[in-house]
C-alpha cells in the first residue's frame, strides 16, 4: 500500500477508519494553529487523499489560492506565512525535534497498541462471560473473587461450570449470544471457540464496558495478565501478547520468592502506614519511617512488634 505522511492536529482528525484505509499516519498535534484555517487545509488534504485511493484522481482546489491541488502537491501545501514559515511537515518535524522525539519514533509508537496496567474494583459490577469452557471458568473464578455479579451465556457448560451453575454461583443463560445479553454489562469476556462470534460480541459491547476477547486480546480494551496474589501482595506479568507461557513462568518464579512470610510483611507495612497517617506524625516523620520500614531488619517479627508498639504509644502521647 502506498503510504502518505501528514502531520495534522489531533482534534481535527477524520474517522480512524479513513486514516487506516488511506495509510495515513498521525503525529503530534500542532497546538497553536488557527482552528478555521487548519480545518480548511485539512479538508483539502483528506478530500484529495480519499479520491486518490477510492475514486478517480480528480483535482481539488486549494482553499486559499483556488489552484488545482493534486496528490504530488500535498507535500508543498503551506498554511499562511504569518503563522510560521515552512510546510506542515517541516514545521512538525522541527517541533518534534525540539521535544526530543523524531517523526519515525512517533510513528513507531503510534503503530502498536499501548497497554496500561491498572487495578480495577469490580465489587458489585455486572460481569458477563460468553462461553462455557476452561477460559470461561477461569474468568468466572476471577470475577467471583472480586465480588462481581457474574452471568454466563452459553448453550453448554463444562463439568466445572455445570457444578457451579447447580450451586447458583452465577446466572446461567442457556442460549447462544445475542446483543441484549451484554447491554447492561460493566465487563464483557468473549470466550467462545468461534472467532466470528467473539468479534460480534466485541462489536456489540457497550461503550462504557471493559471488553476482553479471549482469542484476540488486541480487539478489546481489557487484557488479563498472568498474576499471583498472597494477601495484600499482587504481582502481575504481561508480555503484551508475545508469550503468555513466558509470563506464566515468570509468575511462578516470583511466587516462589515472595512467599507467605513476605505477605505477612506486607500486612505489617499496611498497618504501619495507617498509623503513620495520624496527625501525631509530621509529613517528614512519615516519609522517614516508611523508608526505614523497608530495611531487612523489619522482616523479623520482633522488630515489627517493636515498631507497632512505638507507633501506638506515640498515638497515646506516651512516646516521643
Amino acid at each position: 500500500m502506498q503510504r502518505l505522511l501528514f502531520e495534522i492536529p489531533g482534534p481535527f482528525l477524520p474517522p480512524e477508519s479513513l486514516g487506516e484505509a488511506c495509510g495515513v499516519f498521525y503525529c503530534e498535534p500542532l497546538p497553536y494553529l488557527g482552528e478555521m484555517q487548519f480545518k480548511k487545509c485539512l479538508g483539502a488534504v483528506f478530500q484529495c487523499a480519499y479520491r486518490h485511493f477510492f475514486g478517480p484522481d480528480q483535482p481539488e482546489r486549494c482553499p486559499r489560492s483556488g489552484a488545482p491541488l493534486r496528490m504530488p502537491a500535498l507535500a508543498r501545501f503551506r498554511l499562511p506565512r504569518k503563522r510560521w514559515k515552512g510546510s506542515v511537515r517541516a514545521h512538525s518535524r522541527k517541533w518534534q525535534e525540539a521535544r526530543g522525539v523524531s517523526a519515525p519514533d512517533k510513528l513507531e509508537r503510534r503503530s502498536g497498541m499501548v497497554w496500561v496496567p491498572v487495578m480495577v474494583n469490580l465489587d458489585g459490577k455486572q460481569a458477563v462471560v460468553i462461553g462455557g469452557g476452561k477460559v470461561a471458568a477461569r474468568r468466572f473464578r476471577l470475577f467471583q473473587e472480586a465480588g462481581a455479579c457474574v452471568t454466563v451465556v452459553s448453550p453448554h457448560l463444562n463439568d466445572e461450570l455445570q457444578v457451579l451453575a447447580q450451586q447458583r454461583a452465577f446466572i446461567w443463560k442457556q442460549k447462544t449470544f445475542e446483543p441484549e445479553d451484554i447491554r447492561e454489562a460493566d465487563v464483557v469476556v468473549a470466550a467462545t471457540n468461534d472467532p466470528e462470534t467473539n468479534s460480534r460480541i466485541v462489536a456489540h459491547a457497550p461503550a462504557k464496558a471493559l471488553v476482553n476477547d479471549a482469542g484476540h486480546a488486541g480487539s478489546g480494551n481489557l487484557a488479563f495478565p498472568a498474576f499471583f496474589q498472597k494477601g495484600r501482595l499482587s504481582i502481575s506479568v504481561s508480555t503484551a501478547g508475545a508469550s503468555p507461557k513466558l509470563a506464566s513462568r515468570i509468575v511462578n518464579e516470583l511466587s516462589g520468592h515472595y512467599d507467605t512470610n513476605y505477605a505477612q510483611y506486607v500486612d505489617f507495612l499496611y498497618e504501619c502506614r495507617q498509623l503513620l497517617k495520624q496527625p501525631q506524625f509530621s509529613a517528614s516523620e512519615k516519609s522517614e519511617w516508611l523508608e526505614k520500614l523497608l530495611e531487612e531488619a523489619y522482616r523479623k517479627p520482633e522488630k515489627q512488634q517493636e515498631a507497632l508498639s512505638f507507633f501506638r504509644s506515640r498515638m497515646q502521647g506516651t512516646a516521643r
